[in-house]
Formats: structure tokens, sequence, C-alpha cells
């Protein structure tokens, strides 16, 4: 806890990837607070664009930087630094933290000066990734009533109409 709130104060850039809002707002603004003036905070985190804003704020005043990073990826893609990342914020801070970005993803994205443009762009995501899985959910049951078999249907839809991440790694 506190050994690491001070290392958080020292260093330059510091990245993160909590759970959620609570937690992220546990470490970063309570537990961090106040950090070393010119560091760059990168959150990886999946949060939302309301804290965000607050979190920009806060290390705003203490004269630090914040970019939200939120990334795209199973643990598998991120092991082989193949993750797609949605990053925001300032664009001096995004092009310090641009290296660290590099070597776990295979692009950065990059959707504005407000770091909550990020987590807008990752949670409409995530929507559409749900709306994606329903979607084949709904495809085999109407399949499987007709004696289709699920993973038959779903090698036609991910080499045809969907052929991404998606419908390949979801819909087996």
């Amino acid at each position: 806890g506190r050994d690491r709130a001070r290392g958080v104060r020292r260093a330059g850039g510091v990245s993160s990837i909590l759970s959620d809002d609570r937690a992220v707002r546990e470490v970063l603004l309570e537990a961090a607070l106040p950090a070393k003036p010119g560091t760059v905070h990168v959150n990886m985190a999946t949060i939302s664009p309301d804290l965000s804003d607050e979190l920009a704020a806060a290390l705003g005043d203490q004269g630090c930087g914040y970019i939200a990073a939120p990334v795209l990826g199973r643990p598998d893609v991120a092991a082989a630094g193949k993750l797609n990342i949605i990053a925001a914020g300032p664009a001096v801070d995004l092009d310090r933290v641009q290296p660290l970005l590099d070597v776990i993803g295979q692009r950065t994205w990059r959707f504005g000066a407000r770091a909550a443009q990020a987590n807008v762009v990752k949670l409409a995501m995530n929507f559409m990734l749900a709306a994606a899985i329903e979607s084949m959910g709904e495809a085999a049951s109407l399949g499987s009533g007709y004696g289709i078999e699920p993973d038959k249907l779903f090698e036609l839809v991910s080499q045809t109409f969907f052929p991404g991440p998606v419908y390949q790694g979801y819909g087996g």
C-alpha cells in the first residue's frame, strides 16, 4: 500500500490497469496523490468517462498528465504484444508514453485531447462485443432448432460475413 504509493509519487511515468472505477479511485485518488509534478499516468482500465474526467482534473491540479488508454484484447493477445490501445489525452503526454504503448500494442488508436474520449470509445466497443455475443447465441439457438451444428455455423460466419477476432474468438 504505502510503499507503492511512495513509488508512484516518485515516478516520472506510471501505468495501471485495475478492475473497475472503485479500484481506480482508491489507488489513484486516495493512495497515489500527491504525485510528482510532470508525472504522466496511463490508465488502461475500462472506467467511466466521468471518473476519467475526475482523474484528469485531479492529476492536472498536481501538475501531472493523464492518459486514458483502455485496451482491446484478451490476455493471450496482451502476452503477444498485440493489443489494440484506445488512447486519449493531451498530445504531448501521449507522445511521451507512446514507447510504452508500442511495447504492448500493435496499434494505438488516438481519439482526442480529452482522456474520457478513450473511455467512451472502449464502452462503445464493449457494447458492440456484447451485442455480437448475443446475436451469436440467437443464431446458434435458431440453427440448433433445425439440427445445425453451432461450430459449423460459426465457422461459416467467421470466414465469410464476420472474419474478425470477435466471431472467431467467441463464436465456437
